[in-house]
């Protein structure tokens, strides 16, 4: 199915602006309280998308914010019952007279209460679930005692038995989550797109829209962060166009024990030996030169610096390109893609060595996937591949923390790239292989993987996968190519001797060596189009979709939300949160330099289930 783009009059599903401001003035009347409005507003109590204006200008820039309707009575009532203050009331939920904490009457029996100080410019994503709560049904069970929950910088006061027993539950899912946070792979990771900040909110934001056996799956999961998350409530199911995803995710969850690990790596290891002392023989002599300029005295930087780049130089690379080639290593890739998987394995030592990585270390990569190779079980050889598949992104020198183009070697960086390309690929697999081994042991689930893209992975779930199922989708924001991005990854699962192009000696696109997204377009218009398309096919399958997306990506926010309410008869519950991430483009990672959004979770749902809590 595509969906054809219409020229809109109106968003049916939204107010404008200031058409919501002047509904909501409107209905208050005297009682309307500005400066409480816009503070509402501030930490997101009140949420309005990003979206483009209706007109004709379909690829107009410049955006504008929408309030879905479904929100307008909420952000009445709130406003209605803070509009007078009963200080005999206030004085039970905790009022002191600080003026500078601020009470937020959510329902006739429960306050919210922070200092200005103290919040992180957010109100979290339960608080929004108490509101849609609270207007649909405020319980009349009330407790003389008050009870007082300390969350995230703020406190939840109330007497009301079901906000008590929903406040409870956020403290059990909130401390499960902190496994995730102090896990050994988001400690050290930090793809693109990776959600380990705000997953808190994005777990939250979905909790009351699911059931008790909801099966969860994350239909373009990343770095599998949030699949990770969703392993900890129930069954889970990651998938991804790209393969080295897939086995990222697969690494995060249970199903697998440190004594399995251990026993592994024991076989890895002696394997390992073989392919490794045949490429050390052929490449001795400049395995002898990286060594001595590793051993450098760092007082003579421009001596180090001049050295290596000869090295670099004179050392036989493959490349596409071929004025940048060598013909010895021509001749390697030549045999090697008749038969790519007979020994010995030398794909990175031949293509990335001194671009990504130091020649040592591609030695030791390049005998690691041997070694997995030859392990039997396919449990087993998938959690040793995203092992160092993990260990690859770590220990490699990229511009900045991707694999587009190689970092440019200058006299200032040159001893931080030599100090990284002397860590040992094979000490940080073992570390590593160990580490998430006795981590997966107290996972309660274990992550399965399904292929993508998205529209065959729907389609390949459905035999094994229950009704009652939640679908995530973290869409790409952008128009950025994540296969170019992230294609030394992808190429360490498929070893395939691609082609090798440019600087980046990265595999081509032309020839479908590496995977090409719909989203790699600068027609706006096409971009929400297949989001829209995306979540329609997903409801007509599933009945809850959750969009992960943000104000500053490429689509209208609005527009998809319409055209999908358009197609599918549907609740739709929106979130958001406030957001710092570091552009791809960035060469540092000063958090200066980081970009702030505002992320936004939005919960479309065939049943309502709200009214059930």
């Amino acid at each position: 199915m595509c969906i054809e783009n219409k020229v809109r009059e109106s968003y049916d599903s939204f107010y404008s602006e200031q058409e919501a401001e002047a509904l909501i003035k409107s209905s208050l009347g005297k009682d309307f309280d500005e400066a409480f409005y816009k503070r509402c507003r501030d930490i997101l109590l009140f949420v309005f998308v990003s979206g483009s204006p209706v007109s004709k200008d379909s690829e107009c820039k410049q955006k504008y914010l929408y309030m879905h309707k479904a929100d307008l009575e909420i952000c009445i009532h709130i406003l209605r019952i803070n509009s007078f203050v009963d200080y005999s009331e206030w004085y039970q939920f905790g009022y002191n007279g600080d003026l500078q904490s601020t009470h937020i009457k959510l329902s006739k029996a429960t306050y919210l209460i922070f200092k200005e100080t103290d919040l992180k410019r957010q109100i979290p994503a339960f608080v929004r679930n108490l509101f849609y709560f609270s207007e649909m049904k405020i319980s009349d069970e009330e407790d003389e005692e008050i009870s007082q929950f300390d969350l995230f910088g703020l406190s939840l006061l109330t007497k009301e038995k079901k906000i008590r027993e929903y406040m409870t539950a956020v403290e059990n899912r909130k401390t499960k989550l902190l496994s995730v946070k102090k896990s050994v792979f988001t400690a050290s990771a930090s793809y693109m797109g990776n959600k380990k900040r705000i997953i808190g909110f994005i777990v939250e934001s979905m909790m009351p829209h699911i059931e008790e056996k909801t099966v969860f799956i994350d239909l373009m999961c990343g770095s599998g962060t949030v699949s990770n998350a969703f392993a900890q409530f129930g069954e889970t199911y990651a998938s991804d166009a790209q393969m080295f995803c897939r086995l990222l995710a697969k690494i995060q969850g249970g199903g697998y024990t440190c004594s399995r690990a251990k026993m592994v790596l024991e076989k890895i290891l002696e394997k390992y030996k073989t392919n490794y002392l045949w490429l050390n023989r052929e490449y001795a002599s400049y395995l002898q030169e990286e060594d001595a300029i590793f051993h450098m005295d760092y007082s003579n930087m421009e001596g180090i610096f001049d050295r290596y780049q000869r090295f670099i130089e004179n050392y036989p690379l493959y490349s596409s390109d071929k004025d940048s080639s060598s013909s010895w290593a021509d001749s390697i890739v030549a045999e090697k893609r008749k038969i790519p998987k007979q020994l010995p394995y030398c794909l990175f030592t031949t293509y990335f060595a001194n671009i990504y990585f130091g020649l040592e270390q591609c030695i030791q990569l390049d005998s690691l996937r041997y070694a997995i190779d030859q392990i039997s079980d396919g449990k087993d050889r998938e959690w040793a591949l995203g092992v160092l598949i993990m260990v690859s992104y770590q220990i490699a020198t990229g511009h900045a923390g991707h694999f587009a183009q190689p970092k440019k070697l200058t006299i200032k960086n040159i001893k931080s790239v030599l100090e990284k390309r002397q860590m040992s690929a094979k000490l940080e697999f073992s570390r590593r292989f160990l580490s998430l081994g006795e981590q997966s042991e107290n996972y309660p689930n274990e992550i399965r993987t399904i292929d993508g893209p998205w529209k065959q992975a729907l389609e390949r779930m459905k035999p094994f996968v229950s009704l009652n199922s939640l679908v995530y989708l973290d869409a790409p924001y952008k128009r950025d190519e994540y296969s170019r991005y992230y294609h030394v990854l992808e190429t360490m699962v498929k070893y395939d001797y691609p082609s090798s192009e440019n600087k980046g000696h990265i595999s081509s696109k032309s020839k479908g060596e590496r995977f090409a997204t719909e989203f790699f377009t600068k027609k706006t218009n096409q971009v929400e189009n297949i989001l829209a398309d995306i979540i329609i096919h997903i409801l007509k399958q599933y009945p809850i979709c959750v969009w992960s997306y943000s104000n500053n990506a490429a689509a209208s926010i609005a527009k998809v939300i319409a055209m999908v309410e358009e197609h599918i008869k549907c609740s739709t519950y929106i979130y958001g949160t406030y957001h710092r991430h570091k552009s791809q483009r960035s060469k540092t990672h000063d958090r200066r330099k980081e970009i702030e959004v505002i992320e936004y979770s939005i919960v479309f749902s065939k049943k309502d289930r709200l009214d059930e809590w």
